[in-house]
């Protein structure tokens, strides 16, 4: 937030295989970086967009993995709320705020940075020492989720989820979309640590079976986290408990 020229965002978008959005309120630099990106090759990966601090974030609930602030001070001053930052991410998603002053004015001390997050209502955060007058606050997930661990919810094979923030309501509303939109069996879904598992059949056009897939998913977005072939896949023996995934490899 506040990319200016885009370096920043690049270099985030550099580190790994990650999707990247920046934001900026001055229309120059938002054009000035995204010719940056054009030249770096990063179209597609990173993607920049005029926004405007006064209103909601660009993003629905629950969805951003990492958000970075490096002129929080600014931010506050142009009209941001700090309560759509801890609404756009994700749970378990970290926030990482700083300050970038101006040439002609001074740089918050930590203890007055940590009580401008404080009078700004930003709460359990922890103040990262060797970076300066920084600090991350990661979102806790609510309790009242459940996970779906196996094939029919749980060990004792009942299917009945415990969660009580989605409810009758919240299941009518699509969070995201992504393939294969298509099966010739039932694929299987499991949930667990904010990932969700499936697995699915891989097929060459003219109806050749080609071999197995497995998916792992963001539960809250949708990204991709990685994907792999296995050689058999059977939804019903698929276990997670949040650190690991468990699975026959053979039918065996």
């Amino acid at each position: 937030m506040g990319c200016r020229d885009g370096t920043l965002t690049a270099e985030l978008a550099g580190a790994g295989n990650f999707l990247v959005h920046g934001l900026d309120k001055d229309p120059a630099m938002v054009q000035k970086a995204r010719r940056s990106l054009r030249v770096r090759g990063l179209n597609g990966r990173v993607a920049i967009e005029e926004a405007s601090w006064r209103g909601p974030l660009p993003y629905p609930d629950n969805t951003v993995n990492l958000l970075v602030v490096d002129d929080l001070p600014g931010l506050l001053t142009d009209g941001l709320a700090v309560r759509e930052i801890l609404r756009v991410l994700a749970p378990n998603g970290v926030a990482c705020v700083g300050q970038r002053p101006a040439a002609t004015a001074r740089a918050l001390p930590p203890a007055e940075f940590k009580a401008l997050l404080a009078k700004a209502g930003l709460k359990g955060f922890e103040m990262v020492p060797s970076m300066g007058a920084w600090a991350k606050v990661k979102k806790r997930p609510d309790p009242r989720t459940d996970e779906w661990t196996h094939f029919l919810h749980n060990p004792g094979r009942n299917f009945v989820s415990n969660d009580a923030v989605v409810g009758p309501e919240g299941a009518k509303q699509l969070r995201w979309l992504n393939g294969p939109y298509y099966f010739n069996a039932p694929p299987g879904l499991i949930s667990a640590g904010g990932l969700v598992f499936t697995g699915h059949m891989e097929w060459k056009p003219g109806g050749k079976f080609v071999q197995w897939i497995l998916l792992a998913r963001d539960a809250y977005n949708g990204c991709l986290i990685w994907r792999r072939p296995v050689d058999y896949y059977n939804p019903e023996a698929m276990v997670a408990d949040g650190e690991r995934l468990y699975l026959p490899l053979a039918g065996k």
